[in-house]
């Protein structure tokens, strides 16, 4: 840029070079300084129009002197435009020396710290050969720090601004004025990152232009340069001087864009999408520059799955914003917090102790509440779990406890938060025991399966039972279904116990087969996880073919909770029942029980739970009894009640004509030899 003194200021105008190279493309420039009221003609521009270096004040004064009279408000106008804080103007006048057109066009460039304009650029040229955008006034300004006018007829590169570096090497090979072809392969050559040399010359090639600007006059590439040892990403913009799309005169502007990449690249690595706050990378990051200790928590939202569903995923994502707001506001200095993904948070309190923690978590919940209310949308439940935090923990380490802690809550209703601890380590460690014992004790057969019998309570015969699977340690201990069950159902290892068990049970009825023994029908349950791979059913069927046992003996056990809540699942069931396996719904009446779901089936048995067994002899619970057993058998189902303990709940329900019963009244869980013995009696 050249500088010129007026009135004892500097102001600046484009140099000599660059002016010439506006000029080869029909284009006279002028500056505008709306606060000092003053036009800087270039000196190119006084030179063709006979004007004056100086307008002050403006705008009469250069209205008067170019412009017609007819014409003159016109060009007020557009300098008031200006003043008012418009961006680009551009209109048509009639030059007062030979009465031609010309179109003027001004463009804001600089504003002062209100927002006032400070500086714009202006261009005269001839409306017919207009080969300026708003792209091309942008290009021409301090933004690119090198620039070059391409004459693709004449095929020339003519430079009208250099950075240092190019300057330095490149200034005389562009001075020379090059060949396009030349100048770009040398530059690639040089200066780009090797591995963007290729995109970068198919991008730069002139069909690729070509192709370009026959649908726009802009087109932009970025890539990365090699400087000093250090890579730097750069941006090259082209703009098309040519008005019918064709391409026959070009702007190319350079710039280092290293600065606004990095900013760019460290929103995406630290900055949550969807929240617009800090991401979990940014999180550990700053907690590992803290250096007293504190509590992390591990924070989710009840059934948020149910806001999406009814209010949709657009929706959602406002309220996961509105969630962060809220614990934003109740983060302090020291603190730390981060979106995870879906309704997962993570924050860190900087306390000292429980109590502090737990204040906070309640009046975070209180803030939920409110804010939920004033969004009229679904209420939003946090729960969360809690981990102390030392600087030399390892951050995974306490957020994977917080999380267990989290998980131990989810289903109570009293509480919403819960602090890790070291009872919940033994177990973790237990876990892990379990989980690495798993695949030996598979192996090596130290899952028994135990039966518990079903007797019918007019014959007392025994017609049925329902396998049960015991884990036996390395000490011949028995380990506690309610300990590695709700584990591997957890982690997924109970899929291959489900099947393991299955194959057990068909096995052994198949050997009792063969030696010519009585045998009963003996049901499998199978868990919800097993149900949720689609090859389940033919995997069964296949074991049960390749023992060689029909599927009338090994009936499939569902619990109703499964069976309600997912369609794919009932789906299932019903391939189940029609590859010849006789289905029980289990647990009925355990929980939130649907009488649709006995029509909606095919199931053979019903099976009562426990749970409403206990409720014989009280009138609520023995109406529901019989209303329920009644409809059953309405639509042709067998019934079966678990857990019956004594006589009078036998009476009861054999009164009801109940089919079978399975409980320690007659029988508890025995192991297979005792098992054998009951059938041959």
């Amino acid at each position: 840029m050249g500088e010129v003194l007026y009135k004892g200021k500097t102001y600046y105008e484009p140099d000599r070079r660059a002016q010439q190279a506006l000029v080869s493309a029909g284009i006279y420039s002028f500056r505008y300084y709306p606060k000092d009221s003053l036009v800087v003609a270039a000196d190119l521009t006084v030179e063709n129009f006979g004007c004056e270096k100086f307008y002050d004040p403006m705008p009469q004064s250069m209205a008067e002197q170019l412009i017609i009279p007819e014409d003159q408000t016109l060009c007020e106008d557009l300098f008031k435009k200006i003043d008012q804080g418009e961006k680009r103007v551009s209109t048509t006048l009639r030059c007062r020396r030979d009465q031609s057109l010309i179109c003027v066009t001004i463009t804001t460039t600089d504003w002062d710290g209100s927002g006032a304009p400070e500086s714009a650029i202006g261009i005269i040229e001839n409306p017919d050969e207009k080969t300026v955008s708003a792209e091309m006034v942008r290009a021409l300004s301090d933004d690119y720090h090198s620039i070059y006018y391409i004459d693709f007829d004449k095929n020339q590169v003519v430079p009208y601004r250099l950075s240092e570096d190019i300057e330095k090497e490149y200034g005389a090979f562009f001075r020379s004025r090059p060949e396009y072809g030349a100048a770009i392969s040398r530059y690639i050559s040089r200066t780009v990152m090797p591995e963007d040399r290729e995109e970068m010359m198919r991008a730069c090639s002139v069909t690729n232009l070509r192709e370009h600007f026959a649908e726009g006059k802009v087109f932009v590439h970025d890539f990365r340069a090699v400087r000093n040892d250090k890579t730097a990403f750069c941006r090259m913009k082209a703009v098309n001087l040519s008005a019918d799309g064709t391409l026959h005169k070009a702007i190319f502007g350079f710039s280092d864009i290293s600065k606004e990449k990095t900013r760019e690249l460290e929103r995406y690595a630290y900055i949550d999408p969807v929240t617009g706050g800090d991401n979990y990378v940014r999180f550990k990051k700053k907690l590992a520059e803290k250096t007293k200790r504190g509590y992390i928590v591990s924070m989710d939202i009840h059934s948020f799955k149910v806001v999406n569903s009814i209010c949709g995923t657009t929706k959602g994502d406002e309220i996961l914003r509105e969630i962060w707001h809220c614990i934003e506001k109740n983060i302090r200095g020291n603190d730390l917090a981060a979106h995870i993904n879906a309704d997962h948070y993570i924050i860190f309190y900087e306390e000292m102790d429980k109590a502090a923690v737990s204040e906070r978590l309640e009046m975070l919940t209180i803030q939920l509440g409110k804010r939920s209310v004033e969004l009229n949308v679904p209420q939003q439940l946090p729960y969360f779990g809690v981990s102390a935090w030392e600087p030399d923990n390892k951050i995974e380490q306490i957020y994977n406890e917080a999380n267990i802690a989290r998980h131990e809550i989810k289903e109570r209703k009293d509480i919403n938060h819960a602090f890790f601890s070291q009872e919940d380590a033994s177990r973790i460690l237990q876990e892990k025991q379990m989980e690495d014992a798993f695949e030996t004790s598979i192996r090596n057969h130290r899952f028994e399966v135990w039966y518990q019998p079903k007797y019918n309570p007019d014959t007392e015969q025994l017609v049925g039972a329902e396998a049960l699977v015991r884990w036996r340690d390395m000490d011949g201990k028995l380990v506690s279904p309610a300990v590695f069950i709700p584990l591997f159902e957890r982690n997924g290892m109970i899929r291959y116990l489900d099947e393991y068990v299955f194959r057990t049970v068909c096995t052994q009825q198949k050997k009792w087969i063969d030696e010519g023994r009585r045998v009963i029908p003996v049901s499998v349950n199978l868990s919800r996880a097993s149900l949720y791979f689609q090859n389940v059913v033919e995997r069964y069927q296949k074991i049960a073919a390749d023992v060689g046992v029909d599927p009338a003996y090994v009936p499939i056990e569902i619990t109703e909770t499964a069976a309600l809540d997912d369609k794919s699942i009932r789906m299932l069931a019903d391939r189940f029942y029609e590859a010849g396996f006789p289905l029980h719904i289990d647990d009925f009446g355990s929980g939130y029980s649907s009488f649709a779901t006995l029509n909606i089936m095919h199931f053979d048995t019903l099976k009562l739970d426990k749970s409403l067994i206990d409720y014989i002899g009280n009138y609520g619970g023995d109406r529901l009894l019989e209303h329920t057993i009644a409809l059953a058998k309405e639509l042709g189902m067998h019934v079966t009640a678990e857990g019956v303990e004594n006589e009078t709940q036998v009476a009861f329900l054999q009164k009801l004509n109940c089919d079978s019963i399975q409980g320690f009244y007659y029988s508890r869980p025995l192991p297979l030899e005792e098992f054998a013995k009951r059938i041959v009696e």
